[in-house]
């Protein structure tokens, strides 16, 4: 269970607390609507996504950290929005400080435009000078439980560390998001294989 608790609240600078970051952070009737939404796609992904503990790539403690960028919607021509153009720069700059060895990209294509959201930030990385190697695409995801959910299996083995790459504006629903999403994924786990003896916790 390496990963609860190892959250990164934010990868950009640190700034004052405001009201308008406690409104944000359970944002009202359209929050509590889209938590349910994400709580009843988490058990229709439940079976497909279940991986037994040792099996997985967190290593609790571990300082090596993984960036997780998450996609934003697209221009209908395609390309990048500013937001998404100030996400990647602030996942190079993780990788630039050593703080990661991978940057994943997160985002389907909601939009219908052609490509994903994940393929422009790698592009958008790689044009930046990133290795092709350092980054991890995750294709799928069309909300932000997604793209915890589905990145998960893509995470490097080895991380303990997972910093959560979105804006201002995003980042206190974001991140309840992503713990609701990731304390769902450990008690799943617990009940699955809280008896299993390979489970050394």
């Amino acid at each position: 269970r390496g990963l609860k608790g190892a959250l990164a609240a934010d990868a950009s600078r640190p700034r004052p607390h405001t009201d308008a970051d406690s409104a944000g952070a359970f944002a009202g009737l359209r929050g509590s609507l889209a938590l349910l939404a994400a709580r009843r796609h988490l058990k229709e992904w439940h079976n497909a996504n279940s991986l037994p503990p040792w099996m997985t790539n967190i290593d609790e403690g571990s300082p090596k950290g993984a960036a997780l960028v998450l996609g934003q919607a697209l221009k209908p021509d395609g390309t990048p929005s500013q937001v998404l153009l100030d996400r990647a720069a602030l996942a190079k700059t993780l990788l630039d400080e050593g703080k990661v060895s991978k940057v994943i990209a997160s985002g389907g294509d909601p939009a219908g435009v052609g490509h994903t959201e994940a393929f422009q930030i790698a592009s958008v990385l790689k044009n930046a000078g990133v290795p092709a190697g350092s980054i991890i695409l995750e294709s799928q995801a069309t909300t932000t439980a997604e793209n915890i959910w589905f990145s998960m299996r893509w995470l490097p083995k080895g991380t303990g560390q997972l910093y959560i790459v979105t804006s201002d504006f995003h980042m206190a629903r974001a991140t309840y998001i992503v713990n609701e999403t990731l304390n769902y994924f450990y008690r799943s786990l617990e009940e699955a294989y809280r008896d299993d003896p390979r489970w050394a916790s």
